[in-house]
């Protein structure tokens, strides 16, 4: 099975992935499917269907919490889930309203790891069951927008505001040591290009940010360089932070309106 949102070391969190393999596959096929496999399910239960953004996910003692994923649950039967604006995975849903249990399925394969045990606290759902000897536990909130994810926030192009530079010792630095371009173009399809103050380009590579952090990577196409900044978004600034060598660098970004 195909496992999209986790490294090899995080792959029991199977419930994010398996309906991965399901992008291209007609939803009522896999209803049968699941209705040949289940005995008292129901595609009509209210408290299900609808749109829901995962808030936690636990393995065990470990937080593997996807960045920004969302399941929507059709009434028909048919699931799609994703993270941010990227639709990743397409399936079908099947609730057991005698045995409180939610299963998914693709017309590839039913879940092996069987249906999560399934309750509600007030507007928030809860998933659990075991998966290879760990117990993983799934808490999602009811919600009627998709959660923004880094990657849809940061593209457009950015403008150095604000420039800080401290060492371990609390020691300032001059402005030489302060990042030489002055805007970056972060493009949706992961290219970007560095500029400077008078708008010449001085280089350019591809950005990557990973499904399980905030980090965002900058890979050079001179030299193949690579830096790995902190991202946080605040008060519509974009934030960097990166620790090089004794020197702590944030830099405060604001987009530059078309």
């Amino acid at each position: 099975m195909l496992r999209i949102f986790l490294s090899n070391s995080l792959k029991s969190f199977a419930l994010i992935v398996l309906l991965a393999i399901g992008r291209n596959v007609n939803a009522q096929i896999a209803n049968e499917i699941v209705s040949e496999k289940t005995g008292n399910i129901s595609f009509e239960t209210p408290d299900i269907i609808g749109l829901w953004k995962v808030d936690q996910v636990t393995v065990g003692d470990q937080n593997l919490t996807p960045t920004a994923k969302w399941f929507l649950f059709e009434k028909n039967g048919s699931m799609t889930s994703g993270n941010g604006w990227l639709q990743n995975s397409l399936g079908s849903w099947a609730h057991d309203e005698a045995q409180l249990t939610l299963l998914q399925t693709t017309p590839q394969q039913t879940d092996e790891f069987g249906a999560f045990n399934v309750s509600f606290e007030g507007e928030n759902m809860i998933w659990q069951r075991m998966e290879e000897g760990e117990k993983v536990v799934v808490k999602l909130s009811s919600t009627n927008e998709k959660p923004l994810a880094p990657w849809d926030e940061i593209v457009g192009r950015w403008k150095i505001k604000e420039q800080q530079i401290n060492s371990t010792n609390n020691d300032s630095y001059p402005s030489a040591n302060f990042e030489s371009w002055d805007s970056i173009f972060l493009i949706w399809d992961r290219a970007y290009r560095k500029f400077s103050e008078d708008n010449q380009q001085i280089e350019s590579g591809i950005w990557h940010i990973g499904g399980h952090s905030n980090e965002v990577w900058l890979i050079s196409n001179d030299g193949n360089t690579k830096d790995k900044w902190q991202l946080t978004f605040e008060n519509n600034e974009m934030i960097w932070v990166l620790q090089r060598d004794t020197e702590l660098i944030k830099v405060h970004f604001e987009k530059i309106k078309n």
